[in-house]
Formats: C-alpha cells, structure tokens, sequence
C-alpha cells in the first residue's frame, strides 16, 4: 500500500435538485407515489434561456394512473422569477433585464403543485443560465491505494483556506473552507469543518486556485460538472 502525506481538497458541484411539491402523501398501504412538477432549462447564456415544466409520478409505488398523467405543461404553467435580473417572455422562456441572481419557478394554476426554485444568473454580456454550488472538502490527508484505485483520504480537515474561481463567467468568486457563502435563490448554503462552496458557478469548464497557508498556490482545471478530482499539496 503507498501512502503519501499531503493536504486533500476534494471538488464536487453541488446541484440542487429542481423537485416539486407533492399533491398527495405517500400511501404505501394504496401504493400510491407522488405528483412532482420538474423545472429543467437549458442553455449556455448565449440565447434566451428555455425551461420546461413536466408533471411526473415520483416515488415506489406510482399507480399505471399516476404514470399516465406524466405530461409536459409548459405551455399551461405560470412561470415567476425570483429577482428582476431575469424576465419570462412567454411559456418557458427567459431574458435578461439586469445583471445578477434569480430563480425561476413553474406552478399550475388552480392547483398547489408548484416546482422547487432553480437557481440563474446573468452575467455581463449574457443571457440567463442556470448556476449550481460548487462544494469541495480541504484537509490533511494521505493518498490511498485500494480496490478502487488510489484515492485521497482526509483525516484532518483544515479550515481558513481560500478557494477562487479564476475563469469563467464566475471568476473571482471565492470560497473559504469552514465558513458558508451567501446563499442566492435557489442554492442553499452547507458546510462542515474544511468544506468550502462557491455559490452561482456555472455548468462549464472553470479554473480554480487552492490557496492553503505557507504554501503557493495550486491552479487545478474542471472540465466536469459533477465529478471532480482532488488536489493534493504535500506537506
């Protein structure tokens, strides 16, 4: 087994789901699921943004009626925003107004099934585009060999660490571990000893730099949203 010492900061992009609110409880002895309304967008800021919203059957037990009434109600939806950096222009579609955070949420009129909020931006120049939670997890640690390959293991968390973004539409926004962000619209701010997050980062390659005490400055690209590899500084 090789085993070397150095200090881990472990990156994950965070995503806060865009579930909606049920319309029934869960009824296990009815075998019943639960109606959710789902907001999804797509879009890099470059176009209007587009949203959808779908009505759909969550859960174990969905009865073949639950399934069947799984439907696109784009079109039938009210849409609202969060702030006014963002504007709807009609079913699905968004426009910017101004520069910064919102969220965007779908409801069905006359009923209470309503989507949770996604979280937007808009950036100089750009139009509106969903924005996540980048998270990550900084600490002393060794490098593991196991079934799994050789991975990074944290023992001991070290808060204090300064964690920017460096390119991208979210350079210079910065994280410092042990300590939680701002939370705009539709993010939610969470973080434990030697965790840190940078809030409204986009679904696109960035660069960040990990800056820990007494040592320089590491740069680390991300060309994955959702999986991303540690980076390892010796001690």
């Amino acid at each position: 087994m090789r085993r070397q010492r150095a200090l881990v900061a472990t990156l994950l992009l965070g995503v806060v789901p865009a579930c909606g609110s049920p319309t029934e409880p869960d009824d296990y002895n009815g075998r019943s699921g639960l109606i959710t309304l789902i907001v999804t967008c797509s879009g890099q800021g470059d176009a209007e943004l587009a949203c959808g919203a779908r009505t759909v059957c969550t859960g174990l037990y969905c009865t073949p009626a639950q399934r069947a009434s799984d439907q696109d109600v784009t079109a039938s939806a009210t849409w609202g925003v969060a702030a006014p950096t963002v504007r709807h222009v009609g079913g699905g579609r968004f426009a910017a107004s101004g520069i910064g955070a919102s969220a965007i949420t779908a409801s069905i009129p006359g009923q209470t099934l309503h989507s949770e909020p996604l979280a937007v931006e808009v950036f100089p120049g750009r139009q509106p585009q969903q924005v996540y939670r980048l998270w990550g997890r900084v600490g002393h640690g060794e490098m593991v060999t196991g079934p799994l390959g050789t991975l990074p293991r944290i023992d001991q968390p070290v808060d204090g660490v300064t964690v920017e973004v460096v390119t991208g539409p979210a350079a210079g926004r910065q994280g410092v571990t042990g300590r939680r962000s701002p939370a705009p619209p539709g993010l939610v701010s969470f973080v434990g000893p030697g965790e840190f997050e940078i809030m409204g980062v986009p679904n696109q390659a960035v660069t960040i730099e990990v800056r820990p005490s007494g040592r320089a400055p590491i740069r680390q690209d991300l060309a994955g949203p959702f999986f991303l590899l540690p980076i390892l500084v010796p001690r």
